[in-house]
């Protein structure tokens, strides 16, 4: 598989010669309705998603003819580099809910394409921001990360299958095992009591709308822009779905133009921050609903239960569902590794505890992998949109140490990891783990692993080992110990197939050697051992993709002849 290099898209002065403004793009967007522009932004984002990890260059290229004069597209094309990407779409989309009139309209046809394709240009200016580096702190590299995160996030490669099957490993089956525990949060009952939808009829129909765009390749071709929106008569088929059903799942899960206005209007988000958009990721637009980002709508099988449940959630006991949600995820993770690894290559050991110390807990997970001990703090902390998008490297310096370095009372990620390795690894170490052998370790490897996308960031692991090594100076080792890294869910996801022939140990050390700055997110182009391994699926969460076909079939009542999967 090959890891993805970041990339610079083309913006309006590289073309024109002249800086694009505010004022003037604002000016240029109130030619269009906000229907008109959240159409576009809708259609250009179905022509550039795949299912698999990438960009569609092709469509991307099509798109490119079609939105600019013929010697101009060329040229745009000829710079390698992209012309539309979401970041810009959905900025486009937001701005013009912000400042444009809603007009009723009929959804049969675009509008101006050349007059859309530079006001993108000038949107892509607008959102680039150079910033001067400057020595690294703890705020400064806050701010590095502020700086690139909203673009990384929206514009990073992206697989709609593995959120989707995180989401329902995470809400079904290991929500469910912790049952019989104190801390215990019923998700369905509350997620039902705030949506009036039971969570499996909510999984069904997202992956029914997922399977309306089965055929992406046909759809893309297609000039009916009926085809790139799902309609209430796609489901009518089903024999189990009722009507109320269906409209409280559209209640919750879209809006129309004047609805999204009202809010942006109302909340007035920054203009990196879609919170707006992701809460409502269908666009009613005159009886079909639109997909604004498609990894939005897949997200949302997460993060819309999370958050329902939150709100439903008593809030002198918020602090405890934030634990239970850890605890989840927590779970989530020790399934996908333990299920992943050999048993000699890697070997996985869930919640390690020290042989002394009244068995009090090492860390969450080690993997022995060769000679290097990889030692795992899983944080399933969910960031504040102000602190990820606003802007404000004081905000996430602030949110980044609660949550992921802690103080002294209250320890954290990387303070967890200091605490194992300094327990098992100082020179004067006493410290032992009942079956679990560090004599032949050379190499400590210390990670703190998210659920949140954040964990993939630029400059995170920058971040978090900059405290790591503050913390560990002055303290002598008998092994030598590693740079700590940060990587996501979504990056061990992606790994996890690779487990059981491929050394943990050699991908992190890989990354560590291409990237001495820990600039870049685990999958680094320049990281020798990923940029060798062959595409491969994995069939954990290829399995779970299944069981929720199964629920679609079913939950919904789908015809026998229906296919069930509509992410290949």
């Amino acid at each position: 598989m090959s890891p993805t290099a970041p990339q610079t898209y083309v913006i309006y002065s590289q073309v024109t010669g002249k800086p694009a403004t505010k004022e003037e793009f604002v000016k240029r967007l109130k030619r269009f309705s906000s229907s008109a522009l959240l159409r576009v932004c809708s259609v250009l984002n179905m022509v550039l998603t795949q299912w698999a990890d990438g960009y569609d260059q092709d469509s991307h290229a099509r798109l490119v003819h079609s939105f600019f004069h013929p010697t101009l597209a060329t040229a745009l094309l000829a710079t390698g580099r992209p012309v539309f990407h979401r970041h810009q779409l959905l900025f486009v989309a937001q701005e013009a809910l912000r400042h444009c009139d809603n007009v009723h309209e009929t959804p049969v046809t675009l509008p101006d394409t050349r007059e859309a394709g530079t006001l993108m240009l000038m949107a892509s200016e607008l959102l680039a921001h150079p910033t001067v580096r400057r020595a690294a702190s703890s705020e400064e590299l806050a701010r590095r990360i502020t700086s690139i995160l909203p673009d990384m996030e929206t514009n990073g490669p992206s697989s709609y299958h593995r959120k989707m099957a995180r989401s329902l490993a995470m809400c079904t089956r290991f929500g469910d095992e912790l049952r019989e525990t104190k801390n215990y949060f019923d998700v369905r009952k509350l997620f039902r009591d705030a949506t009036q939808i039971e969570l499996e009829t909510f999984y069904a129909l997202i992956f029914g709308c997922f399977s309306r765009f089965r055929n992406l390749g046909e759809i893309k071709a297609s000039m009916d822009l009926s085809d790139y929106a799902v309609s209430v008569d796609f489901f009518r088929k089903c024999t189990k779905i009722t009507s109320e059903e269906l409209n409280n799942f559209f209640a919750y899960m879209s809006t129309d133009a004047a609805g999204f206005a009202a809010q942006v209007l109302a909340k007035n988000p920054h203009r990196n921050e879609f919170t707006v958009l992701r809460n409502k990721p269908l666009f009613a637009d005159n009886g079909l609903y639109r997909p604004l980002d498609v990894s939005i709508l897949a997200d949302k099988m997460e993060s819309g239960v999370f958050w329902s449940v939150h709100g439903q959630v008593d809030p002198t006991k918020r602090d405890n569902f934030h634990q239970f949600w850890g605890d989840v995820f927590e779970r989530y993770i020790s399934w996908l590794l333990g299920a992943s690894v050999d048993g000699q290559i890697n070997k996985f050991f869930a919640n390690p505890r020290y042989l002394k110390r009244d068995g009090d807990e090492v860390c969450d997970a080690i993997v022995l992998s060769g000679t290097s001990a990889v030692l795992i703090e899983c944080k399933g902390s969910t960031f504040t949109a102000r602190g990820k998008y606003g802007g404000e490297p004081l905000v996430l310096d602030a949110e980044l140490k609660k949550k992921f370095v802690g103080t002294e009372t209250a320890r954290k990620g990387v303070r967890q990891l200091v605490d194992a390795i300094q327990n098992l690894f100082s020179k004067d170490t006493q410290d032992q783990i009942p079956d679990v052998n560090l004599h032949a370790i050379e190499n400590v490897i210390p990670v703190v692993l998210t659920r949140d996308d954040i964990g993939s960031a630029f400059n995170l692991s920058a971040y978090l080992n900059f405290h790591f090594q503050e913390l560990i100076r002055g303290i002598e080792f008998a092994r030598p110990i590693s740079p700590l890294c940060a990587i996501s869910a979504d990056d061990l996801e992606k790994l996890s197939p690779y487990l059981k022939d491929t050394s943990l140990g050699e991908v992190l050390l890989g990354r560590i050697t291409a990237d001495k700055d820990l600039i870049f997110p685990l999958w680094n182009p320049d990281n020798t051992v990923l940029v060798n391994l062959p595409a491969r699926p994995s069939p954990l969460l290829s399995a779970e993709i299944d069981k929720l076909g199964d629920i679609f079939v079913a939950r919904l009542g789908v015809p026998n002849d229906e296919p069930t999967s509509p992410i290949n």
